[in-house]
């Protein structure tokens, strides 16, 4: 009904699940010209920038070999959104750390770096995971618009 805007899911236009695929993948084929490749050399513009916009979370830019770190910029050329592809365990590609700053949410950055991300993990290994604090329901709703489902539920703590 709206297009790749169209809401899935739970509180979503009723598709059928075929439909929803559908639509989930079209969003994942729109290239979004705004998301750039950031290299190891943005080590400490891409720490700086999670610690200031998402303080929980525990994302370290290039810690581990094999993270391929992608970004939006602002028109000011500061970062807006970031988020990163981790190898993981079982061979599938991981996302984390995808963080959009206050100013430019809702501008569906956010969206943009996951589809980037989801399509080099699809490229690379035909699936993709993502990791999320269980509180994160603007997150839940990106992701699930985007086609992901929720096969294991988790929580989040902190340790002393």
């Amino acid at each position: 009904p709206d297009g790749l805007d169209t809401l899935l899911g739970p509180g979503g236009t009723t598709l059928s699940s075929g439909e929803e695929q559908l639509v989930a993948f079209a969003r994942l084929l729109v290239r979004d010209v705004r998301v750039v490749v950031l290299d190891e050399d943005r080590a400490d513009e891409l720490t700086t920038f999670i610690d200031a916009v998402s303080p929980r979370a525990d994302a370290r830019p290039f810690a581990w070999p094999g993270q391929e770190w992608v970004g939006v910029r602002a028109d000011d050329g500061t970062l807006a959104a970031v988020g990163c592809r981790m190898p993981s365990v079982g061979d599938y590609p991981l996302l984390a750390g995808i963080a959009t700053h206050p100013a430019n949410r809702g501008q569906g950055l956010g969206a943009a770096v996951t589809a980037e991300l989801t399509r080099r993990g699809l490229a690379e290994a035909g699936v993709c995971t993502l990791e999320m604090y269980s509180t994160n329901a603007t997150a839940r709703r990106i992701y699930r618009r985007l086609g992901y489902g929720e096969t294991r539920e988790w929580t989040s703590t902190a340790f002393a």
